[in-house]
C-alpha cells in the first residue's frame, strides 16, 4: 500500500479551522494522548463510522460511475449513526469533507493522486466525489482501457489512469478494526461491542476457528494460545470451549483446568482481543486505552502481540504518556481550545527522570519491576522487549529510549544521575554505530558509555553497527512479506537496497529464537539483566 495521508474537516469536534490530519507510511504505532473529552476517541472512532463509505469505492461500477457524472450522490451508511448530522461540526455550518492524498510519489500524468469526499451539512445522508489528476478535478469520463485503468479527459487533454493506489488504500481503510474502552470475554450475552465479538459470540467463533475443516484457521487459534502462554509464564496452555450451561471457555494451563472467568480480567481481555484481531487481521487497527486493566509490565505486550496479527497500522488512544513514549513511532496530544479539538505533534519536552515519573515508576518497582534498561530509540524498545519475553524477564525491567543522539552524547550526567535516583539497578544498551569491525566509537557516544559506567550503570555497547545486524535471514523471511536481505556486522540498514523500515524491527526479533539470541552479545547480556533486576 501506497503511503498517504487523510485530512478530515468539519467532522465532529474537528473543525476546519484545525483539521484532523493523519499521515500512513510503511506501518507502525501512532499515539493519541490527552485528556478525557479531548477527541481521542473521535480520532480512532472516524475509522469505524466512515468504514462503508471507504467500502463503497472500492466498488467497480460505483467507481465508473462516479468518474462518468462527478456529481452524483450516493447514500451514505455511518456505522452506528442513527442521524447522520451528528457527523458534523456544531462550531460552524460548513460541509463536513474528506481528502485522500499520495504521499511519497511522484504526481504523474496519468495518476490519480488526490480524492475528495464532501458531505454536504444539507443532506449529511448522502456523499459526493471528486478525483484529481495533476490538480485538475477530473470532470469527464472516456472511457475504460483494462482492469482500474481508464481514459480520462481534463483540463482538455485525455489521460490514461490508473487508480490501483487508491483501490489498495481504501481496501485498507475499509477493512479497519475498531475496539472500544469495554472488553469483556465472560459475559453470557452474546453479540458484538464496535468491532469484537464477546461473550459467548466470541466462544462459539473460538471454537469453530478451533476445530473446524481449515488448517490455517486452526493454526491461528493456536498461535494466540501459544503467545498468551509465553506472556503468562505458562509452558503449556490448552483453550477448549466448555461444555456447561452457560457457553464458557476451559482453560488448561500447565496440566490444571480452569474456566477462563476464574483466571482474572486480564488474562480474558487477551484472549478476546487478540482472538479477535487474529481472526480478522486488518490493515488497521484502532484500540481505545489498551492499558486498561493491565498490569504496567504487560500493557507493552499486549500492544506489539496484538500489532503481531495486524498488516499495517496501530492506532491507539491513551491516557499513558509513558505507554505512548515507549511504543508509538508518532505521538500526537488532543486538546482541547474552546469547544474545538487540536491535535498536534507531540514534543519532546521533559528529560528521562520526568519520563519515568509519568509512568508511575514506583508503581512498576511495587509490583516487582526493580530494574531500568536505557535502550537507542523507540524502535528498539520494542525489539529488547521481545528479545527478554524469551529469556522470561520482559516483566522485570522498565525500558526507557535514549532518544539516539539527543541523549547519547557527552554532558548528560545530571539527568543520569535523577534516574540512579529511581534505581540502583540501571543498565545501558546501545549501538555502537561502528562501519567497520574495533573502531573506535564516535566522541560524543564514548563520553556518554563513560559517564554511565562513572555512575556505575551495566553498560553494554554491541559489538555489531546496530540491532539490526543481529538479525538472520530465516527470521527476516518469516517476519515480512517480499524480498530483503540479511545485513553484514557492519552495514547500513539505509544502505540495504533490500532492506526494511526499522519499525518492522521487532517483528523479525519476535520471529528469532532463545538459541539464536544466546550466541551474540545481545542475548547473553540482557539474559543477566533479569536476574540482576
Amino acid at each position: 500500500m501506497e503511503g498517504f495521508k487523510i485530512t478530515i474537516k468539519n467532522y465532529r469536534c474537528f473543525e476546519d479551522t484545525s483539521p484532523l490530519q493523519i499521515k500512513f507510511g510503511s506501518g507502525g504505532f501512532k499515539a493519541f494522548v490527552g485528556a478525557n473529552n479531548a477527541g481521542k476517541s473521535t480520532v480512532l472512532k472516524f475509522f469505524y463510522e466512515f468504514r462503508d463509505l471507504f467500502r463503497r469505492l472500492t466498488e467497480f461500477n460505483r467507481f465508473t460511475q462516479l468518474l462518468g457524472a462527478p456529481d452524483t450522490k450516493f447514500a451514505f451508511d455511518a456505522n452506528g449513526i442513527e442521524d447522520h448530522a451528528e457527523l458534523l461540526s456544531n462550531f460552524n455550518a460548513r460541509d463536513l469533507t474528506i481528502e485522500l492524498e499520495l504521499e511519497g510519489k511522484q504526481r504523474q500524468q496519468g495518476d490519480i493522486f488526490k480524492v475528495l469526499v464532501t458531505i454536504e451539512r444539507a443532506d449529511p445522508a448522502s456523499y459526493r466525489i471528486r478525483y484529481f489528476c495533476k490538480d485538475i478535478a477530473i470532470p469527464e469520463f472516456v472511457g475504460q482501457q483494462g482492469p482500474w485503468r481508464f481514459h480520462l479527459r481534463a483540463g482538455g487533454q485525455v489521460f490514461l489512469v490508473q487508480v490501483v493506489d487508491f483501490l489498495d488504500i481504501c481496501t485498507a481503510l475499509s477493512g479497519a478494526m475498531y475496539i472500544g474502552p469495554f472488553r469483556n470475554a465472560i459475559s453470557e450475552a452474546q453479540g458484538s461491542y464496535y468491532d469484537i465479538s464477546i461473550g459467548t459470540a466470541f466462544i462459539n467463533a473460538w471454537n469453530a476457528w478451533k476445530t473446524g475443516g481449515q488448517r490455517r484457521q486452526n493454526e491461528i487459534v493456536q498461535a494466540v494460545a501459544d503467545d498468551i502462554a509465553a506472556i503468562f509464564g505458562f509452558a503449556r496452555l490448552e483453550v477448549n470451549m466448555a461444555n456447561t450451561s452457560p457457553v464458557n471457555l476451559q482453560v488448561i494451563a500447565d496440566g490444571k483446568p480452569y474456566r477462563l472467568r476464574e483466571l482474572g480480567g486480564g488474562l480474558a481481555q487477551f484472549f478476546v482481543v487478540l482472538g479477535n484481531v487474529a481472526m480478522r487481521r486488518p490493515q488497521i487497527l484502532c484500540i481505545d486505552e489498551p492499558e486498561l486493566n493491565l498490569h504496567p509490565s504487560l500493557q507493552i505486550t499486549f500492544l506489539t502481540s496484538l500489532a503481531s496479527y495486524v498488516q499495517g497500522h496501530v492506532l491507539f488512544s491513551t491516557h499513558s504518556i509513558g505507554l505512548a513514549r515507549s511504543t508509538a513511532e508518532e505521538i500526537f496530544t488532543c486538546e482541547r481550545e474552546g469547544k474545538k479539538t487540536v491535535v498536534r505533534a507531540f514534543e519532546e519536552l521533559r528529560n528521562p527522570a520526568e519520563f519515568l515519573g509519568e509512568m508511575s515508576f514506583s508503581t512498576f518497582k511495587d509490583m516487582g519491576s526493580d530494574g531500568i534498561l536505557l535502550v537507542e530509540g523507540v524502535t528498539e524498545v520494542k525489539v529488547i522487549q521481545q528479545i527478554l519475553r524469551k529469556f522470561g524477564t520482559d516483566r522485570n525491567l522498565v525500558l526507557i529510549p535514549l532518544g539516539g543522539r539527543q541523549l547519547i552524547t557527552a554532558g548528560r550526567v545530571q539527568e543520569l544521575e535523577e534516574i540512579k535516583r529511581l534505581s540502583k539497578n540501571v543498565s545501558v544498551l546501545i549501538d555502537s554505530e561502528r562501519s567497520v569491525e574495533d573502531a573506535p566509537l564516535e566522541h560524543s557516544r564514548q563520553s556518554f558509555v563513560g559517564d554511565c559506567r562513572s555512575l556505575g550503570f551495566n553498560v553494554c555497547v554491541m559489538s555489531r553497527r546496530a540491532i539490526e545486524n543481529y538479525f538472520s535471514q530465516p527470521a527476516i523471511d518469516s517476519a515480512l512479506r517480499g524480498k530483503h536481505d540479511a545485513m553484514g556486522y557492519f552495514d547500513s540498514l539505509d544502505a540495504n537496497q533490500h532492506g526494511w523500515g526499522k519499525t518492522e524491527n521487532w517483528k523479525i526479533a519476535r520471529a528469532m529464537s532463545r538459541e539464536e539470541w544466546e550466541t551474540n552479545d545481545i542475548g547473553m547480556f540482557l539474559s543477566k539483566l533479569g536476574k540482576v533486576a
